[in-house]
């Protein structure tokens, strides 16, 4: 009997035959009409915006491929992302790694130092990657198999015909992502269950009165169960082994088998256990380079497209450049990506100084589209919906906006309705529209509405502020910027911090004619507006201390929102000195107007923009 997809399902119209004959359920999986959903997505072309161009250092032997290919990091809600790369990459991805959240409920924190003291702090819950991709898809135990779901049907549809898809899971998750990749994939696509054991056993771990847990999953998939791209991978033999009729041995070693790090002879502890690894960067789900090196080896040749969605720290990205292939990462946090950003140029460098090719990278977002997927689809699009939202985050209640009357008898609209839509105790509170770059007459409107409302103090809301902006808000000495973080948009998000934007101050330092440095003079950090006391003092005392990164853009253009690397400083783990004057020397061709943009980031990835305008 033949399936009417738009009609309820029944005794009379069967659903089709599933791909496995087991299927997990969860609420939500299936309209009322009993029809499968796909993948909830904008009804809208989402497109991905170029905001930066990475290129190799100036001396970097080219990498011999077949055209240049532009490595990616996006910032973003995965799935928007991926919708956005289906029209060019569907078909065309040879591997893809994903280390997704274990349907822990947990909050996943990186360690942050301060200036060059080596002494770690844990990053404060103010900080906005504290809770960066906690429940960002919900709550509750259907919201984890919706979320995979969605996403591992558009990785299927990514990966290439000889593709492979490998999932990185524990206890948590691996029985439910095995029935869902079932499903999507295909029983007959599942190729290996492989068991990594973490390392060895310590502390807490070992006074559990059970089985010690120490190993996670990883699940292999391939899009053709016949059709994929695998090259064995083998232990050598260990120095004077004999066959047991005592003749040499034959072939290149012991083939790997799917459980790892179980004998000496393959050591592949987790770089979590070992506090002394040069490797970390303190990302707290940070997995070995080894490891990654080892699935890369295997299931991709060089010169392959190599994708990681759930990117964090960057290290399927660093390896897949050392290993000469192609790769596009996306993560949702903005510390996630400054990591991975800055780990990406010291591999760019640090194969340039072995005489190593390597590629350019540009990082991009998702511009407006899941603000305005948000917008439309959890707020109805309802500019009262939004403000609310906003407001219940800030502590702050809507302000009245209907008219009074006049003792004529007439009606007036209240002073500032339209432009002021808040009080929190004695702040008048302003709102920017979701696709809107707050400006300096933005700020002046709201000030004389403010003014005209009889407010000594005013906040502004925006998720994107004009750069300088908070200077000039703090010289009115009653206004102050708040940034709308992305956790704005979680639903059942309960707490979010607003941070105030920073400032940055410059000079040029003129080498010799046209030839120019810049020089960081001063600095204030964004930082949380309900933030500890003692880092604000610490900014306050020593703003560069929180500064973690900076580069320089010679030749800025103003009206278009890319910003072009030519010379960056960066603090590592193993390296905490940051220059704060560059050595570039850049020489301009010939006289005219140029734009200097400076870009600095700071310890929560928060950035900071400053433009010098030269007439040359």
């Amino acid at each position: 009997m033949q399936h009417d997809p738009n009609a309820p399902w029944g005794a009379d119209n069967p659903l089709p035959p599933r791909r496995s004959g087991l299927e997990l359920i969860w609420e939500g999986k299936y309209d009322a009409c009993g029809r499968r959903r796909g993948p909830s997505l904008p009804p809208f072309p989402v497109t991905l915006r170029r905001r930066e161009v990475v290129d190799p250092p100036p001396d970097a032997p080219a990498r011999p491929m077949s055209g240049v290919f532009r490595n990616r990091l996006i910032r973003g809600d995965n799935k928007l992302a991926m919708a956005a790369l289906l029209p060019e990459f569907r078909g065309r991805v040879n591997l893809v790694y994903i280390d997704p959240p274990f349907a822990a409920g947990a909050d996943f924190r990186a360690d942050v130092a301060l200036g060059e003291d080596p002494a770690i702090i844990r990053k404060a819950r103010s900080a906005p990657e504290a809770i960066a991709y906690r429940d960002a898809w919900g709550t509750g135990a259907d919201s984890y198999p919706q979320m995979m779901y969605e996403r591992l049907v558009l990785i299927r549809e990514l990966l290439s015909p000889d593709g492979s898809l490998y999932i990185h899971c524990d206890w948590r998750a691996n029985a439910m992502l095995r029935l869902i990749c079932d499903e999507i994939f295909g029983v007959e696509c599942f190729q290996r269950e492989i068991i990594w054991r973490i390392g060895w056993v310590s502390g807490y771990k070992a006074a559990a009165a059970n089985w010690i847990r120490n190993h996670d999953t990883i699940l292999f998939y391939t899009r053709d169960p016949t059709r994929f791209t695998f090259n064995k991978e083998y232990l050598p033999y260990p120095p004077g082994y004999r066959r047991r009729d005592g003749s040499p041995p034959r072939g290149p070693g012991y083939p790997l088998e799917d459980t790892w790090n179980c004998s000496e002879m393959d050591r592949l502890d987790s770089i979590q256990i070992k506090s002394f690894s040069r490797e970390k960067v303190g990302y707290e789900t940070q997995k070995n380079e080894a490891l990654l090196r080892r699935i890369i080896r295997a299931s991709s040749n060089e010169g392959d497209l190599v994708a990681d969605f759930f990117c964090g720290s960057g290290t399927t990205l660093a390896v897949a450049e050392e290993l000469g292939r192609r790769w596009i990462g996306c993560d949702i946090g903005r510390h996630a990506l400054h990591i991975a950003r800055k780990r990406l140029i010291d591999r760019q460098r640090s194969l340039t100084a072995k005489g190593s090719p390597c590629q350019p990278f540009d990082t991009f977002d998702l511009e407006d589209a899941e603000r305005c997927w948000w917008f439309s689809h959890r707020l109805s699009a309802s500019e009262e919906n939004y403000r609310r939202t906003l407001l219940e985050h800030l502590g702050a209640t809507p302000l009245a906006s209907s008219p009074v009357q006049s003792e004529s008898g007439e009606e007036k609209p209240l002073p500032g309705s339209g432009v002021l839509h808040g009080q929190r105790g004695d702040e008048l509170v302003h709102i920017a529209p979701p696709g809107a770059r707050f400006s300096r007459a933005d700020l002046e409107q709201a000030l004389a509405a403010a003014r005209g409302r009889g407010g000594n103090r005013l906040v502004c809301l925006a998720w994107e502020f004009e750069p300088d902006l908070a200077r000039r808000a703090e010289w009115h000495g009653n206004a102050r910027l708040l940034v709308i973080p992305p956790e704005a948009m979680e639903p059942n998000r309960r707490e979010v911090v607003f941070f105030e934007p920073g400032w940055l101050d410059v000079e040029i330092c003129w080498r010799a004619p046209f030839c120019a440095d810049v020089r960081l003079t001063g600095f204030r950090p964004c930082l949380p507006e309900r933030g500890d006391p003692e880092l604000r003092a610490r900014a306050a005392e020593a703003p560069f201390d929180l500064l973690d990164f900076w580069a320089i853009d010679f030749e800025h253009d103003p009206d278009i929102a890319l910003f072009r690397h030519r010379w960056q400083s960066y603090r590592t783990r193993n390296n905490r000195r940051l220059v704060l004057e560059s050595d570039r020397g850049y020489t301009y061709v010939g006289p005219g107007q140029r734009t200097v943009a400076v870009k600095a980031v700071d310890v929560f990835g928060m950035e900071t923009v400053a433009l010098v305008r030269l007439g040359l």
